[in-house]
């Protein structure tokens, strides 16, 4: 348990595009449980470019911040199946919204810095 919460997560090789290395939005959808047209909110771009190119460019930058939040949950919890049901699952902090909801608003940032302040074990 504490060899999990000192070393730093890796990148999930099973969402990125293996000729590229680039996050693939499909592929993150997938691990995530979230319908395309969720993730390309969350990435603040339009679904049609996620469908066009799965790993543009424009995407990577937020892409690679749901990743982290993800890597971040896993440990915490100890897989991604419980990472992604965490994300899924409403909470008070949130007002019985789930982290992914908040997440797919905007509030990226926002949920990132809970999850980082938990492993912290810092109040919210």
């Amino acid at each position: 348990m504490y060899a999990a919460l000192t070393q730093a997560p890796r990148p999930l090789p099973e969402i990125r595009d293996p000729a590229t290395g680039r996050i693939h939005a499909r592929k993150l959808a997938g691990v995530l449980g979230v319908r395309p047209a969720q993730l390309a909110r969350a990435l603040g771009v339009r679904r049609q470019l996620l469908s066009e190119n799965p790993t543009s460019t424009r995407i990577q930058a937020r892409a690679a911040k749901i990743e982290t939040l993800l890597l971040e949950i896993s440990a915490m919890v100890g897989d991604l199946a419980q990472a992604r049901m965490w994300l899924h699952t409403p909470t008070a902090i949130w007002n019985e919204r789930t982290t992914w909801q908040v997440v797919e608003e905007g509030g990226l940032d926002d949920a990132l810095a809970f999850v980082l302040a938990l492993k912290e074990g810092l109040p919210s």
